[in-house]
């Protein structure tokens, strides 16, 4: 795994705050930013989500050969608790959101090894 430096997820992410989106739907589109409905599978809201996602510790390339590409960030939710979000990397700079949680026992390892930013 590595750190990847060819996305800056802060960017597309603040648009989510503003908006003040909700779901959970199927697919919730907001600026670049797609949700799947899975990615509300363990309750996780979408102000969390977007703020774990603007204010990352680490975000590491999960699947750099896959198409399309998986990509983890560990970041804090509104209340300061980590989150892990997975999203896959879409055409034209777009990232669908599948997956958010908070941070499990397996990655707290990532955190130490993590490029500053």
């Amino acid at each position: 795994m590595q750190t990847t430096g060819r996305f800056t997820p802060r960017i597309a992410l603040a648009w989510i705050l503003v908006a003040g989106c909700r779901a959970p739907i199927c697919v919730l589109r907001c600026d670049y930013v797609e949700f799947h409905r899975s990615a509300f599978k363990h309750g996780v809201r979408v102000e969390s989500i977007a703020h774990a996602v603007a204010q990352w510790l680490v975000v590491v390339d999960l699947d750099v050969d896959g198409d399309p590409a998986r990509v983890l960030a560990i970041g804090p939710n509104v209340a300061g608790n980590l989150l892990e979000v997975i999203w896959l990397e879409l055409a034209d700079d777009r990232m669908l959101v599948i997956h958010a949680m908070p941070l499990r026992a397996s990655f707290y390892g990532l955190l130490s090894e993590g490029e500053p930013i």
